[in-house]
């Protein structure tokens, strides 16, 4: 299966969420400081995440509490 994507720019990070029961989720942050929430299961953007100022240095997911973490500059 083979499913693009169209984000704006760069990819400078991603994380996959562990929890796959209802969906399938990729966080991908950009070049435009923003993240977004790719869910594979449907091909759709699930959320967009802004309001970050620079660069992101890690993205993770917590895997007991449905946290995404986003750590950027």
């Amino acid at each position: 299966m083979v499913i693009n994507f169209k984000l704006p720019g760069k990819v400078y990070r991603t994380a996959m969420s562990p929890l796959a029961t209802s969906h399938m989720l990729i966080a991908a942050g950009t070049e435009d400081v923003q993240v977004r929430l790719c869910d594979i299961a449907s091909g759709a953007f699930a959320h967009t995440l802004s309001g970050h100022r620079g660069m992101f240095i890690s993205l993770w997911f917590v895997i007991c509490l449905f946290f995404l973490c986003i750590c950027a500059v």
